[in-house]
């Protein structure tokens, strides 16, 4: 029973924490949430009366259930099961933008009916620990300004987004000052999945994520086994830590997601490869108004292009400053022109008859992701 008293009271202690400080509710609305206690103790009194007499007899009457201790509570907890269920929260928490700012939602809103400054809401105001954005990389920024002041160097921000200058790009508009900078993960999703509606997509086709922990500074060179650490102190001092981030260590648990978790200079060789075939594929299909297909009447382009981006990624900064030794050679012979055609056709022969994003994006008259694709 001292356990069992010990387990209520540290209930009453969190009702504060949980009405006021996650819902939002003042102190007398939060008082109000003590009295189903009240009604339960009441009620489950009544049942322990009625379950006491039904116990008496059911001895008396020798039942054999009766006869063994683990069975004795086990009519109660079967009635009490049904009503484990609705205490545990069924769902997600929803927030809503309006005025630039965030507002947490209950179930009984009417959205998008609900003016929730005028409705006397206060916007949510707790820490951010963890979010992955997977807008437009043209999006980035501006879905990450309302959030900025929720976001802070214990927060983890994961791209899971197509393009590269993504992190620069929040870096310059919103987070220049490197002691208040968020940890950064960029994804590498090469999963096919087609946007049916506003929140209706569908799973074609299982593949994979990578994902990486991008450092807050250069990194030791030539070692895919590297690991860095996010803390503004550890970086500082120059000392590499182990890492242990929820995002990086739970996202792969999820068997359909089909996540690894890398060091970033073995995530970069992914991550470059889904933009060469980003580069290649959308600005052409989008200039042509055409499916993924097209791109097979095309080789004396195709090869042309694939020449430039090769020539590209092996001038970028970022070979000589995370690769050396077998893992340069490793990174040379994946960006060769016919390593890239391999990459690319195995791709575009997954996915001709889809259509890229780019294309649709004319089609509708919105801006393109071409500065983060092609730059």
């Amino acid at each position: 029973m001292a356990l069992v008293y010990a387990i209520l009271y540290l209930y009453f202690q969190a009702y504060p924490i949980i009405f006021q400080g996650v819902y939002n509710l003042s102190p007398g609305l939060c008082g109000l949430a003590f009295l189903p206690v009240m009604a339960g103790a009441t009620s489950a009194m009544g049942i322990f009366l009625w379950y006491g007499s039904y116990y008496e007899r059911a001895v008396i009457a020798g039942r054999s259930w009766t006869q063994i201790e683990e069975f004795r509570r086990l009519p109660l907890a079967c009635i009490s099961g049904p009503l484990v269920k609705p205490i545990f929260h069924n769902g997600y928490d929803l927030e809503v933008l309006e005025d630039g700012k965030w507002y947490r939602a209950s179930l009984d809103d009417r959205l998008p009916s609900t003016h929730f400054a005028k409705s006397g809401y206060q916007p949510a105001s707790e820490e951010i620990e963890h979010i992955i954005v997977s807008v437009k990389a043209t999006q980035t920024v501006d879905a990450l300004r309302s959030l900025k002041e929720r976001l802070s160097s214990r927060s983890t921000i994961l791209f899971l987004q197509n393009g590269y200058g993504m992190i620069e790009a929040v870096n310059n508009e919103l987070f220049p000052d490197p002691s208040n900078r968020p940890a950064y993960i960029s994804g590498v999703i090469s999963h096919i999945v087609g946007k049916d509606g506003p929140f209706d997509t569908t799973h074609h086709g299982l593949s994979a994520v990578s994902l990486g922990l991008v450092p807050v500074q250069p990194v030791n060179k030539g070692s895919l086994s590297i690991n860095t650490s996010h803390s503004a102190n550890s970086a500082a001092a120059g000392t590499p830590l182990p890492i242990h981030n929820y995002l990086l260590d739970n996202l792969p648990r999820v068997p359909r997601f089909n996540a690894t978790s890398n060091p970033y200079n073995l995530h970069l060789l992914h991550l470059l490869e889904k933009l060469t075939v980003n580069a290649f594929c959308n600005p052409l299909c989008a200039l042509a108004d055409a499916p993924n297909a097209y791109l097979f009447t095309i080789p004396e382009t195709r090869r042309a292009l694939l020449t430039e981006i090769s020539n590209v990624i092996n001038a970028l900064p970022e070979r000589d400053l995370y690769f050396a030794g077998a893992e340069l050679a490793e990174f040379r012979r994946r960006f060769t022109v016919s390593q890239l055609e391999k990459t690319v056709s195995a791709i575009i022969e997954k996915t001709q008859s889809g259509t890229c994003s780019m294309v649709w994006d004319l089609r509708a008259g919105r801006g393109t992701e071409i500065q983060f694709i092609n730059g």
